[in-house]
């Protein structure tokens, strides 16, 4: 059933961008990367996005409690924060330390030389079981370099092996996680 899910939707023959997720709550800031990103640009007066992030991540529980986060668009140039803020999580280390970035008007942090960003208020939650998709309105949004943006095929076909592998392995603790959080939400929802 998973692969014909994929295929139906088409999963297997997309190339998303890659972008940096970037939050603060408090003194605390945290990013992680995310491809599931869905815009709504339609309304030309309130532009949105929906993020995709996961319960076990640090990122998911800064924007609950902040209620803001902003999409740093990654460049080609910046594949490197990749491993930053994909394999790593921030709930034990800086992960912005010596990663240049400045503050948005929320207090999301935008890196410097992404191809752009957008910040965003959440102006609703929908909890998904295992993710909490984070439906937010862009306040402010700005291109910043005329670089090509990172793609998910460029990142895989020019990322050092060993970065591949990283990734695999946390992807696959990811997986676990979820797994536990997503079987606690089917009990709730008496879906098991």
């Amino acid at each position: 059933m998973h692969d014909a899910i994929k295929k139906l939707f088409g999963y297997e023959n997309t190339d998303p961008y890659v972008y940096l997720v970037s939050t603060k709550s408090g003194d605390k800031v945290n990013g992680q990367i995310a491809v599931d990103v869905i815009g709504f640009t339609f309304l030309k007066k309130w532009p949105r996005a929906a993020i995709f992030i996961g319960k076990d991540k640090f990122t998911h529980d800064l924007i609950n409690e902040s209620g803001v986060f902003a999409l740093n668009l990654l460049s080609v140039k910046q594949m490197e924060l990749v491993r930053t803020f994909g394999m790593r999580s921030g709930k034990n280390t800086d992960k912005f330390k010596g990663v240049e970035h400045a503050e948005s008007g929320t207090g999301s942090p935008i890196i410097k030389n992404c191809v752009g960003y957008a910040d965003f208020r959440v102006i609703e939650k929908v909890d998904l079981g295992d993710h909490t998709m984070f439906y937010g309105l862009a306040v402010d949004s700005n291109i910043m370099s005329e670089d090509t943006p990172l793609r998910i095929s460029y990142f895989k076909k020019n990322a050092p092996v060993e970065w591949i592998t990283e990734l695999e392995k946390t992807t696959k603790e990811s997986l676990v996680k979820s797994k536990e959080f997503f079987e606690k939400y089917a009990k709730q929802k008496g879906l098991s």
